[in-house]
């Protein structure tokens, strides 16, 4: 039975590692600037082109994915996207956004 249990765990490395893969090139194809939506359509090339140099968009692919896959390792998600000026780490604000449930009580 541990055998059989290890042999899971060690397929399912793989299987994570393809599907964090093609997670990240598919928001990678998906169409549109996203630092362009972040800031609205008021914002200057200056500023497109600062907050791109920030979020690292104008390095190479491979470069943006070595990053991602390393801060994940770290647990680091990176900035959410709707508190890039915040600074809010992604599960914060998931959690700050959660349901009322049975799990979570009622401030």
């Amino acid at each position: 039975m541990t055998a059989y249990i290890v042999r899971r765990l060690l397929l399912a490395i793989p299987v994570m590692v393809l599907v964090a893969t093609a997670t990240f090139l598919l928001l990678h194809m998906t169409p549109g600037d996203p630092v362009a939506v972040l800031l609205g359509p008021d914002a200057t090339t200056e500023q497109i082109a600062e907050l791109r140099r920030e979020l690292g968009l104008n390095d190479p692919l491979y470069v943006q994915y070595g990053r991602w896959v390393a801060g994940a390792l770290r647990g680091d998600l990176g900035k959410a996207s709707s508190s890039i000026s915040q600074s809010r780490q992604p599960l914060s604000s998931a959690w700050h956004r959660r349901p009322s449930s049975v799990f979570s009580p009622r401030s």
